[in-house]
């Protein structure tokens, strides 16, 4: 008996969180990928329509690249880990 892996792609939804340094007017950022392959149960992949990450952005006041690692449940996710390229304007 072969069970079949049930996989859907979805996008990536970036929250920044926290609150931008006063140094600066704007953040842009840019992932590494806009979306990611979900796999699980049909009742979970029904169930899930993006993957949400959340970067908190207090800290930074310079251009940087973080590496967010995203879950969500009942499902896995390929891949798991994605790097945001964040480029800051100074005010």
């Amino acid at each position: 008996v072969s069970v079949t892996k049930l996989t859907k792609q979805v996008p990536i939804k970036l929250n920044l969180t926290g609150t931008m340094s006063d140094s600066l007017s704007k953040i842009d950022y840019k992932l590494s990928q806009d979306t990611v392959t979900i796999s699980g149960s049909k009742e979970a992949l029904d169930a899930t329509s993006e993957i949400t990450a959340n970067l908190d952005i207090s800290h930074i006041t310079k251009d940087t690249s973080k590496t967010i690692t995203l879950s969500a449940d009942k499902v896995t996710i390929t891949p798991a880990l994605v790097t945001v390229q964040l480029t800051t304007t100074k005010k």
